[in-house]
Formats: C-alpha cells, structure tokens, sequence
C-alpha cells in the first residue's frame, strides 16, 4: 500500500461533545456526491447530541473520506451507517485504512462488535470487509434493490 510519501491522518469526531466549531459541510457534500442513499442535511444536523463517531481521513490538508458509526454503548455495539473513499482517490488503500484505524479507535473506547448492511453488488466494499475481518452473517433479499448481506465481527475487541 503506497500513500505517495504523504502519511494519511485519521481523525475521530463524536457528535456527544460537538464543540459548536465542527462544520459537517465537507461530509454532507461527499455524502450528496457519491453515497447511493445520501442523507438530508437535517439528517447530518440531527445527529448533534447523539451517539455517533464520525471519522475521516486527510491527506494533505484534503478529505479522502470518512466513517460513520452509530455507537449502542450498552451492548458494546457499533453500526456501520457510512464509509465513503472520494473516488479519486479509490484503489489506493484508503478505505481499508479508514476502516481499521475507525475500528481500533472504536477498540479502544470498549466496542466489542461491528455489523453493517451492504448491497450484494458492491464487491469492492465486500472484498474491503472481508479483508479487514469482518465476514457475512446472513442475506436480506428485501433491503436494497437486490438485496443486502448483513456484516459484522462478533469477535471484535474480545
């Protein structure tokens, strides 16, 4: 994996202890451009008091892309809402990147388990998963247009 000389940077955000200074334009914007099913600004907005960890990946001074995690601290629990890889940048390890450092950080604040949905079409997400350990549990013909595999790590962090 070669980031071209630039060492890409992880950063964590939690939506419990926003300090009014974090601006969700550059996420929203990613989100709008290049998600299949983007969220509405007054989604974003809503998410202000929440317990969500919002990660993103800089590389000199610009966005890659970000995480997006909805944190269920009593269970040790994480859901995958989002990862998004500026396509610019896809196929350079970014997003296998993103996705580690996010779940380390999510290690480290006690999360033992990580499931997401993901459409059976995207293969280069599945591989991406996969490859960071995360496996198939089951499959959801009902909730993409072709279906979902449920995904997750029930050995996360244990």
């Amino acid at each position: 994996m070669s980031f071209i000389n630039y060492i890409p940077e992880v950063q964590r955000h939690s939506f419990l202890f926003s300090n009014g200074k974090f601006s969700l334009s550059k996420f929203i914007e990613l989100d709008k451009k290049y998600f299949p099913l983007p969220w509405s600004q007054e989604d974003w907005i809503g998410l202000e008091g929440k317990d969500y960890r919002l990660f993103h990946i800089m590389l000199r001074k610009k966005m890659v892309g970000f995480s997006l995690f909805r944190i269920d601290s009593y269970n040790y629990l994480s859901h995958l809402c989002k990862i998004i890889i500026n396509p610019s940048n896809r196929g350079r390890g970014f997003g296998k990147f993103l996705l580690e450092e996010s779940l380390n950080m999510l290690k480290s604040e006690g999360i033992h388990k990580v499931y997401l949905e993901v459409s059976v079409e995207n293969i280069w997400a599945l591989n991406m998963y996969h490859d960071c350990g995360l496996e198939i549990q089951h499959k959801k013909d009902n909730y993409f247009e072709n279906g979902a595999y449920i995904v997750s790590n029930y050995h996360f962090g244990v």
